[in-house]
């Protein structure tokens, strides 16, 4: 029987991962791609960019302050940091506030790094039509792929993402989690794909190995990619459960970045 053995290391800043990362620690930076943190070219091309239309009616700004710095964004003159999470009942579990805070604070950072303003914008993740197909069709008008939060939840269950990619099978969908911690779930999303060919399957938090290689027998390796979910999870168990399944070395190797790579390289991107 393999045997997985991790063994943690410190990280330069009492901060942990996110934190050396920020600050450009070469201990966290050889855990990704050479290409994934050269953040100020990156911020600095995009702030130099035209980016899309916004609308004013689609945020909520609790303080004249925010009002102020959505002004400036909305004219071209800053940048957005975003994320989002499922509506809980009275706030939910800790971490959707953690959530919207380090959307501030990344604000801040990329603030004070370019001189530019930045707004953090928190978006709730709802199962509404009214807000879910204007947002694929605009995908779809741009030529881009959207990436669907998966998980046992009422609001994000494989069968729902699994239609919405049979809705529009010209807007390549990518399913976060791939179902997520339950197995049952997991076999959910490999049976949507399968009537989906445009439904890709990311395999952070997938319950198993084994699942993973469920999923690149029954639609091939080709739809199958590898997530982190940073900062939530340690990378090194995400990418030990594709090491660790029962699938051929080209397989992984698709799977932890050929895929993707190919899947922005279809769309021009």
């Amino acid at each position: 029987m393999t045997r997985l053995h991790l063994e943690p290391e410190g990280f330069a800043s009492p901060g942990g991962l996110v934190s050396d990362l920020l600050e450009g620690e070469p201990g966290a930076l050889d855990l990704f791609p050479p290409a994934a943190f050269q953040q100020p070219a990156a911020l600095r091309t995009a702030a130099g960019s035209p980016g899309f239309p916004l609308s004013p009616a689609a945020f909520h700004c609790p303080s004249p302050q925010a009002r102020e710095r959505l002004e400036l964004v909305l004219a071209g003159g800053g940048l957005v940091v975003t994320t989002g999470q499922q509506p809980q009942l009275f706030g939910g579990p800790l971490y959707v506030l953690y959530k919207a805070l380090t959307a501030v604070r990344a604000a801040m950072d990329v603030e004070r790094r370019l001189g530019s303003p930045c707004l953090a914008v928190f978006w709730v993740a709802a199962d509404d039509h009214d807000w879910v197909y204007p947002i694929v069709e605009k995908a779809k008008e741009l030529n881009i792929c959207v990436m669907v939060h998966s998980d046992p939840s009422i609001y994000a269950t494989p069968w729902q993402v699994g239609l919405l990619a049979m809705d529009f099978p010209d807007v390549p969908v990518v399913m976060a989690h791939m179902g997520f911690v339950d197995v049952i779930y997991n076999d959910a999303a490999i049976n949507m794909a399968k009537r989906a060919p445009n439904l890709y399957l990311e395999t952070c938090g997938v319950s198993a190995e084994g699942k993973v290689a469920l999923a690149v027998r029954e639609i091939g390796a080709s739809r199958v990619i590898h997530g982190s979910d940073m900062p939530f999870h340690n990378p090194a168990f995400d990418m030990a459960r594709i090491q660790y399944a029962d699938i051929s070395e080209e397989d992984k190797k698709l799977i932890l970045g050929e895929n993707a790579q190919r899947l922005l390289d279809s769309l021009g991107k």
